[in-house]
């Protein structure tokens, strides 16, 4: 019988794009904490390093989802949403914010994957 995946044996590697996804969305929150420490409540940069570094190392990899979420909707409302009337937020801003969401939310439903601490088994 023939498969319908186009290549079936990349589907062995099923567990290691949650661990890229860790790494990139990591590095993601890593720069929005850097660029947070030049606006308002920039104490709040060290939980975006925090978090990012969780993410990257995948300790505590669904907790971390949750507060990358938290943290960018809180950084989406605070810097683009209250002064959208002084300066308009560009698009870009939506989309990149909406996905990254979604990819936290991705994270939070399967796990850490490969090379992570918090590994199920």
């Amino acid at each position: 019988m023939q498969p319908l995946n186009t290549f079936p044996a990349l589907l062995d590697f099923a567990r290691l794009s949650p661990f890229i996804i860790r790494i990139v969305i990591g590095l993601f929150i890593i720069y929005l904490g850097r660029e947070r420490t030049d606006k308002k409540f920039s104490a709040l940069s060290l939980t975006y390093y925090f978090c990012g570094v969780f993410l990257i190392i995948g300790f505590y990899t669904q907790l971390s989802s949750l507060a990358g979420i938290a943290l960018l909707k809180f950084d989406f409302y605070v810097d683009y949403w209250q002064s959208r009337k002084t300066k308009p937020v560009p698009k870009y801003f939506y989309f990149l914010y909406a996905i990254t969401v979604l990819v936290l939310v991705s994270l939070l439903f399967s796990g850490a994957g490969l090379f992570a601490f918090d590994m199920p088994f």
